[in-house]
């Protein structure tokens, strides 16, 4: 482990000296493998460094923390916008499902109205009929128009009531 720690004790004496040579780019400071076997090093290795060695240490804690805290808002950002399509998607479902129910209370008016009309035709010659027309279209949709012919029939006369035939 000496061994160990003293090559890469050297090694970042001359990384560090390259890194001031060439006036510090971010470009020469220790990534991956290399830095997680520096901090390893640095937990066991009490010993005090110097100030450039130092210097160089900071910059790649520092660079290391940048890139993780670039990561957590990459990922928060994703979630974020995770989240946004989802209640975009929610809202459109929403819109969509309301559209398809008014369609479908609109179709059930219109065949409403349809037996509401049937019915008037009826109304004059046969109001049992228009009463029919006017119980179907109320069980359809409830408007004003087959409450009033419902009830037109009713006025025009008695109507025929059919009684189911006794069972033989």
């Amino acid at each position: 482990q000496d061994e160990e720690g003293a090559l890469l004790r050297d090694q970042l004496k001359q990384a560090a000296h390259l890194w001031d040579e060439k006036g510090r780019p971010a470009d020469l400071l220790w990534l991956g493998t290399s830095f997680r076997e520096f901090e390893l090093w640095r937990e066991r290795y009490p010993g005090a460094l110097t100030a450039l060695e130092d210097d160089f240490a900071r910059a790649m804690v520092g660079r290391a923390e940048s890139r993780r805290l670039r990561r957590r808002i990459g990922v928060a950002a994703a979630f974020a916008g995770l989240l946004l399509v989802l209640a975009v998607i929610g809202v459109l479902l929403r819109r969509t499902n309301l559209a398809l129910e008014r369609s479908v209370v609109d179709e059930a008016r219109a065949r409403a109205s349809r037996l509401v009309a049937l019915g008037r035709l009826e109304l004059e010659r046969y109001p049992t009929a228009a009463l029919a027309y006017a119980r179907k279209s109320l069980e359809r949709a409830d408007s004003i128009e087959a409450r009033l012919l419902a009830l037109e029939a009713l006025w025009r006369g008695p109507t025929a009531r059919l009684l189911p035939l006794p069972a033989s």
